[in-house]
């Protein structure tokens, strides 16, 4: 179950907002969550007007994961404690459980100061926040070496407010084994944080949904999902499984997408040169396509051989299989067509 939380202010933290220097603290954070804003409580501020503010998210190693756009003019009082909420726009917004830095910049920006640190409307806003050693600067587009000097104090404190996010769903296997078919029903995804997850394949740019039957911490349940609707469609081979919840998706689980009892497939290459000497029964195979091969007569699936252009081999008493071919250019499966042997 989510749940609301904040790192606790630290008492007032003075820096020269006048000058580019911020002010940075570290605060550690025990759950997965997903940031609402840094709360900035100002206590103190010699200059009433705009204060122009930045703030931003670091890992403890320097690493910038979540910015804010500069806020306008939220500082109002010179005496009455104000409390400022910053939001995100920018850089991801849930986070693992760990320690974090907290980072604060701002300055005053009403028409006295707009030439000079631009910090103020179109004469230059503010575009990023970066870490240094010994604080938090904002990379501002025109000169603002003026005001380097000039430390008048502020005394802010900085927190952030939270919400916890329940863990991610994690997958173990499928179906004991890490293959599944087509049309296949009943299969088994085992793992934990399952409860209503939803199920997806995934080849590239393809994913399709998965039909779930059933879910519970440990289990999924569902029906393959393969060649559907209008399309995309899946193709054999090599696909990626993930589990989604509310809080959040698995890593990609590598399976095996095989064809039913009784079918094949090949992956098509340059196909033959003169088209009588390959598949004829489905029309303009081309590279990158994938060819099923089903239902033989006369025989079994092992009696018939297809090769990467189109050409194939069977034994002698088969007379007849049906063959159907994966678009590489759209995604689809054609309708399957019945190659006759004479």
């Amino acid at each position: 179950m989510a749940t609301a939380g904040q790192t606790t202010p630290t008492g007032g933290r003075s820096f020269p907002v006048y000058a580019t220097q911020g002010t940075m603290r570290r605060v550690s954070i025990p759950v997965r969550f997903q940031i609402n804003f840094i709360g900035v409580w100002c206590h103190e501020s010699a200059v009433a007007g705009q204060h122009n503010m930045l703030a931003a998210l670091y890992g403890t190693d320097g690493t910038l994961l979540a910015q804010s756009p500069m806020l306008m003019s939220p500082i109002t009082s010179t005496t009455t404690p104000e409390l400022v909420e910053v939001t995100f726009s920018s850089g991801a917004t849930t986070f693992p459980a760990g320690d974090y830095d907290l980072a604060v910049s701002a300055g005053p920006g009403d028409a006295t100061f707009v030439a000079v640190n631009g910090q103020n409307g179109t004469s230059g806003t503010p575009v990023s926040i970066s870490r240094h050693p010994e604080g938090i600067y904002p990379d501002f587009p025109v000169s603002n070496v003026g005001l380097v000097d000039n430390v008048a104090p502020r005394a802010w404190d900085m927190f952030i407010d939270y919400t916890e996010i329940g863990p991610i769903p994690e997958i173990d296997d499928l179906n004991g084994n890490g293959q599944l078919s087509a049309g296949q029903v009943g299969n088994v995804l085992t793992g934990i944080n399952l409860e209503a997850a939803s199920v997806t394949l995934v080849q590239g740019a393809v994913s399709v949904p998965q039909a779930v039957t059933a879910t519970s911490a440990s289990e999924v349940i569902f029906d393959t999902v393969f060649a559907a609707g209008p399309g995309p469609h899946l193709k054999y081979g090599l696909a990626q499984l993930v589990a989604e919840t509310v809080e959040g998706s698995s890593s990609p689980h590598t399976v095996v997408i095989r064809p039913a009892v009784g079918g094949a497939y090949v992956d098509l290459g340059a196909p033959h040169a003169t088209a009588a000497n390959r598949i004829t029964a489905v029309a303009d195979l081309s590279a990158g396509d994938q060819l099923e091969i089903s239902n033989v007569v006369g025989g079994t699936i092992a009696d018939v051989s297809v090769q990467a252009d189109g050409t194939f081999d069977c034994a002698q008493d088969v007379t007849a299989f049906d063959v159907r071919v994966w678009d590489a250019g759209d995604a689809t499966w054609g309708n399957a067509g019945t190659q006759t042997i004479t």
